[in-house]
């Protein structure tokens, strides 16, 4: 203020001499500034502006007098408010860089654009007056939001160029609010692929003056398919709008590379497993599931958990043995509660032919049974062993040998016995496995048409059968069908010889001794003399 009084006569002379000169006839000086104005239609903006002196003159007074503003064609625009502090300054060299305060105001109705605005300045230098302008861009804004370029990246990984199902993708950018009133911004996102939304979202924020962050977490989900995907993120407010798009690829990043077995054979109860390779790209949670089947039946299920790293592991599963027959091993992979890979295996599991079950009958003396067999495997050499007993005295007792089917068959053996209670006890042993059954039946005699049967045994429902029949009295009665036949031969050819000759009177048998032949001892004969015999 002092020194506003100081120079205050010679300013308000200044004046004064230069209302009552021409324009024209004072010495034009220049101030430049490297800054632009911005301002949005509607509001105003302020700060500080740096001018620089670029006359080769020195200015010892120098006082701003005006302002005005100008469209491209050098056309004057109305509409505008502008003050400056301080207003006047002393002692201005050249080359030197002074800096004002400033406040310049918009009308509503300016339109959009870029303009000049032109600041004249009265100064003196040398005792002459000088006319100093300076010319500072001018930009006018129909929005007070300046949206920056978006930035995108995976949640917890960084930036990218593919994502991985399961993993979440974050787009964000920030808009700055030039303005002095709070605007509300529209944003939104999208995920694309082939024409189909997966996902989308819409929210309205409110910018307030200064800088803030728009920003959107899109998941990738653990179904979305593998492939080419698009992301949109847009925003809108205050009269201007930003649109950002991204291309990307997703994938699943974990593959069930291959599937072997241990063993391809096994026996009943054995050990045997599969190895399983997974590959994978990232990290993650995955699940293992096996499911073995025996035609459409499910006889047996395992899992196990895996926390997955990039690279390439081999894993083990155990395998059910319990079952025989031929199996299949379907090999599951699972990312969270997503199929992502399977395959399958076969392999044997050799079981040994079993009795299930026994039925008895007894007939005409002869007592049956029917044994029913079960082979899960494949056809084999069994040896079938019997016991058929009545109190402590053995009836039958021996062992065949019999190729036993695969699948469930029936095996018939027939016994001729006396009425009684018979035990009996069979045992069929292969591949070095016995199944046995042992009971007892009644053989009795009508009106039952059935033996009543206690056993031992399993149960089973044979779904097909082929029958063998094996008569073991039939070798202990073998020899006695051809004696009586050779019997019949001899006495017809006896009878037919007889007939044959002559006929004659038969002679009374002789009575025989049961002691044997016996022939009656002869009279002893004496012989008498009449005279004593000579001498």
């Amino acid at each position: 203020m002092k020194n506003m009084r100081k120079y205050l006569p010679l300013l308000i002379a200044l004046m004064l001499l230069v209302s009552f000169l021409p324009n024209v006839s004072a010495q034009f000086g220049r101030l430049t500034t490297g800054a632009t104005i911005t301002v949005v239609r509607g509001d105003y903006t302020q700060g500080k502006l740096v001018l620089k002196n670029e006359a080769p003159l020195a200015y010892s007074l120098i006082s701003y007098q005006r302002f005005w503003v100008e469209d491209k064609r050098g056309e004057g625009v109305g509409g505008f408010n502008l003050t400056i502090s301080p207003q006047v300054f002393s002692s201005w060299k050249s080359g030197e860089e002074k800096t004002i305060n400033y406040r310049l105001s918009c009308s509503e109705n300016v339109t959009p654009g870029n303009y000049t605005l032109h600041l004249r300045f009265i100064g003196k230098s040398g005792g002459q007056v000088v006319v100093v302008r300076a010319e500072v861009p001018l930009q006018v804004l129909a929005s007070p939001l300046i949206f920056k370029d978006a930035e995108t990246y995976i949640s917890g990984k960084g930036t990218f160029s593919y994502a991985f199902i399961g993993e979440s993708v974050v787009v964000y950018s920030h808009v700055i609010n030039i303005g002095h009133k709070n605007v509300t911004v529209t944003a939104s996102v999208s995920l694309e692929r082939e024409g189909r939304e997966y996902y989308s979202k819409k929210e309205r924020i409110t910018a307030v003056p200064g800088d803030s962050v728009v920003k959107f977490t899109v998941p990738i989900g653990l179904h979305y398919p593998e492939g080419s995907y698009t992301l949109r993120y847009s925003l809108s407010g205050g009269g201007g709008s930003y649109t950002f798009t991204k291309n990307f690829t997703v994938l699943v990043g974990v593959k069930l590379a291959g599937v072997s077995l241990q063993k391809n054979r096994v026996k009943l109860n054995g050990k045997d497993g599969v190895y399983i390779t997974v590959l994978s790209e990232r990290k993650a949670k995955v699940r293992l599931e096996v499911e073995v089947f025996r035609g459409n039946e499910s006889v047996g299920k395992t899992s196990k958990e895996l926390n997955l790293s990039p690279g390439t592991g081999v894993y083990e599963l155990t395998l059910p043995t319990n079952v025989g027959g031929n199996l299949t091993a379907q090999v599951r992979l699972y990312l969270g509660d997503r199929l992502v890979g399977t395959s399958e295996v076969k392999y044997q599991v050799i079981a040994p032919p079993k009795i299930v079950n026994l039925r008895a009958d007894y007939s005409d003396g002869r007592l049956s049974f029917v044994l029913s067999i079960s082979n899960p495997g494949d056809a084999v050499d069994a040896v079938l062993s019997y016991l058929i007993s009545e109190g402590r005295k053995t009836l039958y007792e021996d062992s065949i040998a019999h190729r036993i089917p695969s699948g469930n068959s029936t095996l018939k053996m027939v016994f001729r016995v006396p009425p009684g209670n018979i035990s009996y006890s069979f045992a069929l042993k292969a591949d070095g496995h016995v199944s046995s059954i042992n009971g007892s039946a009644l053989a009795t005699v009508p009106p039952s048409t059935s033996s009543t049967t206690t056993s031992k045994t399993t149960s089973s429902t044979p779904t097909s059968s082929s029958t063998g029949t094996m008569t073991s009295e039939g070798r202990n009665l073998a020899w006695v069908a051809v004696a009586l036949i050779l019997l019949v031969v001899f006495v017809v050819g006896g009878w037919y010889y007889k007939r044959e000759q002559p006929r004659h009177k038969r002679s009374k048998p002789k009575r025989r001794s049961p002691l044997g032949r016996f022939r009656r001892p002869k009279v002893p004969k004496f012989r008498e003399r009449d005279s004593l015999p000579k001498k």
